[in-house]
């Protein structure tokens, strides 16, 4: 019987000893993948160098409030938009469509007060005789009162020339140039 006793002793030594050891073996594992994966972390920030691609970019105060954004539109339109701190729209800077250029300015109630621009347009003339459609760029500077009305235009239209014009708070033309021409009276020839 003690025979019995000393080798079930002994197999319970050896099975202790096993246990830790075999806890000891799974500390080791934990450590190693815990490590490697966190290499493995690590190893995935973005290279330098690259691109970064969206559809929509902000940039935002300390508070949270977009002062910058970036964007697309399904249009095609790309814009840049300037808020103030209060987070008010206050410049966009844009292509619209994905042909004309324009920057414009609001005022802090948000109404439009300055717009600068160019556009694409087609005109068609004739010359000798043959009718000819050209592609016209003209480019402007318009200028609207506190309630967002046009009230003045200064440009170069699509052949060139020239325009101004001064516009009551009904955006009618009160003087410009070319002159304002005179629709003739009904009926005579």
């Amino acid at each position: 019987m003690t025979e019995t006793r000393v080798e079930w002793n002994a197999l319970l030594s050896r099975v202790t000893k096993i246990e830790m050891q075999n806890r000891r073996l799974k500390i080791a594992w934990l450590v190693a993948v815990s490590v490697l994966g966190a290499a493995f972390l690590l190893g995935q920030a973005a290279p330098k160098g690259k691109a970064m691609e969206a559809e929509e970019f902000l940039l935002k105060d300390a508070k949270g409030k977009t002062r910058a954004s970036l964007a697309l539109s399904p249009d095609g339109s790309v814009s840049f938009d300037l808020n103030d701190t209060d987070g008010k729209l206050r410049a966009k800077l844009g292509i619209v469509k994905n042909v004309s250029p324009r920057l414009e300015l609001l005022n802090d109630e948000g109404k439009t007060e300055v717009v600068l621009s160019t556009r694409e347009s087609k005109a068609t003339r004739i010359v000798h005789g043959e009718k000819k459609t050209e592609d016209l760029d003209s480019s402007g500077l318009n200028l609207y009162d506190g309630e967002g009305k046009l009230r003045a235009v200064l440009g170069v239209g699509g052949m060139g020339a020239p325009y101004f014009s001064i516009r009551d708070e009904h955006g009618r033309k009160l003087w410009g140039y070319p002159p304002v021409k005179e629709e003739s009276a009904k009926g005579s020839k």
